[in-house]
């Protein structure tokens, strides 16, 4: 039995479309104007953070209207854009079958991701949901898996599965393989530490099926 850790967004399902929806109905809702594409926010940022980057300045008041107007739209209608990539789904229940145990470390909250969960029947599939606003007192996806990897017996069978470089970052700093998907939203990223990259979902299966191949070294 491997416990995997996969990132949602980039990884598993495909959430630019409701994002980018509920993104552009916050500017309207409050008037104000994008600095950027929205199109250039669709990296894994945390919701500040790309909020942030598009207003082109940290003014709390407006990132705050902001973030509300988001949440409304993307809470009530904008998550239901999101669609797991093509293969996820199987690929998810063959791990499940195998005896693996699958968790979700993202820096989306955890409200939205438990909706699109249950929208996609992936409710029962996740042993843990583990997001950054669900975690009191951690700031970065590293910590969140820290503190997930001292709840499940620590990194001796554990391998992180993700898109960005952040993702890469988490699992470095706690000593795990990294699967380095390349159909999410990272692309210009590159590999550190001990990541092994994989272009399609049955890529990625082959890697995390066997157990030996997950509890230290990724296949080739």
């Amino acid at each position: 039995m491997a416990q995997l850790l996969f990132d949602f967004d980039g990884t598993l399902v495909d959430s630019a479309p409701g994002i980018l929806e509920s993104m552009r109905a916050a500017f309207t809702a409050t008037g104000l104007t994008a600095r950027i594409p929205m199109t250039e926010l669709i990296n894994g940022l945390p919701l500040r953070a790309a909020l942030v980057r598009a207003l082109g300045a940290d003014d709390l008041p407006r990132i705050a209207r902001l973030e509300a107007a988001f949440r409304e739209h993307y809470d009530g209608v904008g998550h239901r854009g999101t669609r797991p990539y093509p293969g996820i789904p199987a690929a998810l229940d063959a791990l499940r079958a195998a005896g693996h145990r699958l968790h979700i470390v993202t820096n989306k909250r955890l409200a939205p991701t438990q909706l699109i969960l249950a929208q996609l029947q992936w409710d029962a599939l996740f042993d843990t949901v583990n997001t950054l606003d669900s975690s009191p007192g951690l700031q970065r996806k590293s910590e969140v898996v820290a503190r997930l990897l001292s709840g499940i017996g620590g990194p001796a069978t554990a391998t992180m599965i993700g898109d960005t470089e952040e993702d890469a970052a988490a699992a470095l700093d706690n000593g795990l393989p990294f699967v380095w998907v390349r159909w999410g939203y990272g692309r210009e990223a590159r590999p550190q530490g001990n990541s092994h990259e994989v272009t399609s979902v049955a890529a990625m299966l082959q890697c995390l099926l066997p157990f030996a191949g997950v509890s230290r070294s990724p296949a080739p």
